[in-house]
C-alpha cells in the first residue's frame, strides 16, 4: 500500500513539473540584458537648474548628455572609450568626468562645460 502511494505521489509531482516548464515565461532578450541603457546615472546641477546623464551617441559610446532648450545635447564628444563616471562641479558650471584614454585602464580627469 505504501509503495502505490510513493508512486501516486512521484507521478503527481512530475506532471506538476511539465506543467510548470511548459508555463515558462520568455528568455529575456540579450540587449536587454547586456546592452548600453537609454539614459542612465542622472545627476541635476548644483544650483537645479540642469539635468545631465549617461546615454550612447549614435555609435554606442555613452556620452554625458543634458537638455537645453528642450533638446537633448551630448555635453562630451568621445568616439572610442565609453565615459562611465561624471560628476557636476560645485559652481554648476562644469561637469567633471573619467575618461580612460587608451584602454590601459587609467583614468584621466576632464572637465565640460554644458
Amino acid at each position: 500500500m505504501s509503495r502505490l502511494k510513493i508512486l501516486v505521489i512521484l507521478c503527481l509531482a512530475a506532471a506538476g513539473v511539465n506543467s510548470a516548464l511548459a508555463e515558462l515565461p520568455p528568455l529575456i532578450p540579450r540587449a536587454v540584458l547586456f546592452g548600453n541603457p537609454e539614459r542612465s546615472h542622472p545627476e541635476i546641477s548644483p544650483d537645479g537648474r540642469q539635468l545631465a546623464w549617461l546615454a550612447p551617441d549614435k555609435n554606442g559610446v555613452v556620452n554625458v548628455w543634458d537638455e537645453t532648450d528642450g533638446k537633448d545635447r551630448a555635453v562630451t564628444n568621445e568616439t572610442h572609450r565609453p565615459i562611465q563616471w561624471y560628476a557636476w562641479a560645485g559652481d554648476a558650471k562644469h561637469i567633471l568626468y573619467l575618461q580612460d584614454n587608451a584602454g590601459d585602464e587609467i583614468d584621466h580627469l576632464f572637465s565640460a562645460d554644458p
